[in-house]
């Protein structure tokens, strides 16, 4: 006699049912505590509390059913985590909106359900399908969730659930006659009705507006987990490839050598400012700091970002040609040539970016651009090290260097490495954009407490000022902050700033500035 071993189709129907109701249930967790830590802001602590409870949530669910393995899972969840954790220590936004895009490409590896070590060997389209399905999963899962996934009337057979549905419905009943006679007996007696106002502070409109929350958190918390615990793991033939390329290695090299030549013209005009530096900028008519710099800087990051999709395009394509090997060589000499002539292209804006700064200072925007320079750089030269020579693992250097730059921004912290720069381009005597140093926030506020004393007396009491000034726009909400939103910067920032500026007199500014200590 033979056990079939398989589960039968009930089983499974039963136990995937039996998963989305904690799935519904795990998101109108989230949406809950969505409501209760996000609504206050700015954020601080409260991103990192509720990312948290969300990776519980999902290892939670996956105890029995692991999206990628136990081991990646823990992993990933970490990950996320590590990057919550900076939105309640830094406060820049550029740098906290890194960190949120870094925990979407989270989210969008753990939706293709495979392990790690996936990645070595995923190409774009692989990285295409993670985005789509986990768009889709948050927009619509929830409406899979609860037409298709659950099965309302087996969902409550279980023993635990025979206990409660009976207080749910009991209580759902009971709601609208709480209301009316609760209304009834507050008109009949005001000290009963500062009973019921105490218990039910809120208003209509602000009820609405929990309700609003709590059904946006819900919803997309359900709808990415419906899609990472439901769905099947993304299998790599399954993705769309093309048979046949409609294009060989010839015609691709053709037009890479075309884009080289454009390339090479430009890098030919670039000879004279790489040897005539700043002077050749200031005696070339209609030619300003500004619009070689500036302007001319993210035009040519535009460039070379560009430059990365297209040769990871061309490169897929002649895959699927039908041309012998050697000829392949096609493709990849005006590749390799173009990768050169991009990298000449880049120390040249890099070369303007630091004419600009010398004349003008650093900013946080100049300093992100140099930075993700750099990093463009080590992306390119990692395309030639794996895709134009035939070798997978692009995506995982790609995505594991831009974890690594997302976690290596909060201790460098940019803020504060411009406040540090421009202090000491003030001390020297240079120019100095005091209203601009003063907002740069509380995670440039120590590098400002310890340096102002060392500046000129006129630029220490025009950065006072402006923190003056700041001081008094956010006296209104340090009255109203509280824990959700507290965040270490921001914290040790507040600290900092009034003590500098009760010591406005020490610093030689109580009477430039007429005004009295906070």
């Amino acid at each position: 006699m033979t056990v079939n071993s398989n589960p039968k189709p009930t089983d499974t129907a039963s136990g995937a049912s039996g998963i989305a109701g904690w799935i519904l249930l795990a998101g109108i967790a989230a949406g809950v505590a969505g409501d209760g830590l996000l609504r206050a802001g700015p954020i601080g602590v409260n991103v990192l509390l509720w990312i948290g409870l969300l990776a519980g949530l999902a290892l939670w669910l996956a105890r029995k059913r692991p999206v990628m393995s136990r081991r990646d899972d823990g992993l990933a969840a970490a990950a996320m985590i590590l990057c919550a954790a900076v939105f309640a220590w830094r406060t820049d936004p550029r740098l906290l909106f890194i960190e949120l895009f870094a925990m979407g490409a989270l989210l969008a590896v753990a939706m293709l359900r495979q392990s790690l070590s996936f990645l070595t060997q995923a190409g774009g389209w692989s990285c295409l399908q993670g985005i789509w399905r986990t768009g889709f999963s948050v927009a619509f899962g929830p409406l899979a969730l609860m037409g298709e996934d659950i099965s309302w009337r087996t969902m409550f057979h279980g023993r635990g659930w025979r206990r409660a549905l009976p207080v749910a419905t009991g209580l759902l009943i009971a709601l609208p006659l709480l209301l009316i006679f609760g209304g009834l007996l507050a008109h009949a007696d005001p000290v009963f009705a500062g009973w019921l106002r105490a218990l039910a502070p809120m208003r209509l409109p602000v009820l609405i507006s929990h309700l609003i929350l709590i059904a946006f958190f819900a919803w997309i918390t359900a709808g990415y987990l419906r899609g990472m615990l439901l769905r099947p793991p993304l299998d790599l033939p399954s993705v769309w490839q093309p048979r046949r390329a409609p294009v060989g290695a010839r015609e691709l090299g053709i037009a890479l050598w075309a884009v080289n030549g454009l390339f090479l013209a430009f890098v030919v005009a670039q000879f004279r400012y790489f040897f005539g530096g700043a002077h050749e900028v200031m005696v070339t008519p209609g030619l300003t700091y500004a619009a070689y710099a500036r302007q001319g800087f993210f035009a040519l990051f535009a460039v070379a970002a560009l430059v990365v999709p297209l040769l990871l395009a061309m490169a897929e394509l002649q895959k699927y040609t039908d041309e012998p090997r050697p000829s392949r060589l096609v493709f990849r000499a005006p590749a390799l040539v173009m990768l050169g002539l991009v990298f000449i292209i880049m120390a040249s804006a890099l070369a303007r970016m630091r004419f600009y700064e010398q004349a003008y200072g650093l900013t946080e925007r100049r300093m992100y651009a140099t930075l993700f320079m750099f990093w463009l750089g080590a992306v390119l030269i990692w395309l030639g090290m794996t895709v134009l020579r035939g070798r997978r693992g692009f995506l995982a250097g790609v995505f594991a260097s831009g974890l690594l730059l997302a976690w290596a921004l909060p201790v460098i912290n940019p803020a504060g490495r411009v406040a540090q720069v421009d202090l000491a381009r003030a001390a020297r005597g240079q120019k100095l954009d005091a209203g601009y140093l003063a907002g740069l926030g509380p995670d440039a506020m120590p590098v400002l407490a310890a340096g102002l004393p060392r500046l000129p007396l006129p630029a220490r009491c025009a950065v006072l000022q402006g923190m003056q000034t700041r001081w008094r726009i956010s006296a209104r909400f340090r009255h109203r902050a509280d824990w959700r939103i507290w965040n270490v910067a921001r914290q040790s920032g507040w600290r900092l700033e009034k003590s500098t500026l009760a010591g406005l007199p020490g610093l030689g500014c109580g009477k430039i500035l007429g005004a009295k200590n906070p």
